[in-house]
């Protein structure tokens, strides 16, 4: 039996680079968002669950996260097939690869794609200037 421990994998880095984020992809982030339930993403946030949680003392952060997170997952779950060509073609147009290799992703990899996207700062800025126009 050998002594030596095992080092873990390195995670090889994507064969994909993505390009930056303009303004020609409002629109299908808007597409994809109304697809999802913009209103119904909206009502997550103020919803009466949400108000209890944060009345009171202090709010438990995590509770709050934790009924959030299971509301979206909820609301992806049930309207995320009605954008699935939308998804494939915004991703594919973020990452240069085609749609039909994507649709043939090993479903982590795509996943891990959809992430890399959604963590762009351009994404993040997109997102924080829609909040502020909104209030």
């Amino acid at each position: 039996m050998s002594t030596k421990e095992s080092k873990p994998a390195e995670k090889e880095k994507p064969a994909y680079e993505l390009r930056t984020l303009t303004s020609q992809d409002i629109f299908p982030i808007c597409g994809i968002l109304r697809k999802i339930g913009i209103k119904e993403i909206k009502g997550i946030f103020s919803s009466s669950e949400i108000a209890d949680l944060v009345k009171g003392g202090k709010p438990d952060a995590s509770a709050i996260g934790m009924s959030i997170a299971f509301d979206m997952a909820g609301l992806l779950i049930s309207n995320l097939p009605a954008c699935e060509n939308e998804v494939y073609a915004f991703a594919s147009s973020v990452s240069g690869i085609r749609k039909e290799e994507l649709r043939a992703m090993p479903m982590a990899d795509f996943l891990e794609l959809i992430i890399a996207i959604i963590k762009k700062d351009e994404f993040r800025d997109f997102f924080s200037v829609a909040q502020r126009s909104l209030r």
